[in-house]
């Protein structure tokens, strides 16, 4: 005698369905043929066996549908923890992005605030070298309006000598 294993099978029968069955056959076939007791008895512990059978039956698919259940409530708690893990995982994922992100906009900040700091030196240079340069002219202009005011003292000097 084999027990189908098989998940998912169709449930038995209910048990006093299948009882009252078995009842109502022994009645039908009592009341239409005479039958002796010892007949009788056979039949009755044939059916007696089949019970047996049929109840042993039910309790191991019990035992197994138990035990699919618990290994059913052990995987939807496994598929929970597995969801949690995925969801943690992201947000993982998704701070460590952020992170390289700000890394990425501070780098590029530090490039910018270089080049900036490079344009305000060289600017300083020019700026320098520039006032530099209108020193030089206007000690230049000085010198040569000087020279003018020294030419023009000569000339008139030498007008009012030669008068």
């Amino acid at each position: 005698f084999e027990i189908p294993r098989i998940i998912g099978d169709p449930p038995f029968p209910h048990s006093n369905i299948h009882m009252e069955r078995i009842a109502n056959a022994h009645t039908y076939q009592s009341t239409k043929h005479y039958e002796s007791p010892v007949i009788s008895i056979e039949r009755m512990k044939i059916r007696l066996k089949l019970l047996e059978d049929s109840n042993a039956t039910l309790y191991l698919r019990n035992c197994d549908l138990v035990e699919e259940n618990m290994n059913l409530a052990k995987r939807s708690e496994f598929e929970l923890l597995e969801k949690d893990m995925r969801t943690l995982r992201d947000a993982v994922i998704a701070r460590e992005e952020a992170w390289d992100k700000a890394v990425e906009r501070e780098q590029n900040c530090r490039q910018q605030l270089a080049r900036l700091t490079a344009e305000v030196i060289t600017a300083r240079h020019l700026c320098e070298t520039r006032q530099d340069e209108l020193h030089v002219a206007m000690d230049t202009l000085t010198v040569i309006s000087i020279i003018d005011c020294s030419i023009a003292y000569i000339e008139e000097t030498e007008i009012r000598m030669l008068d």
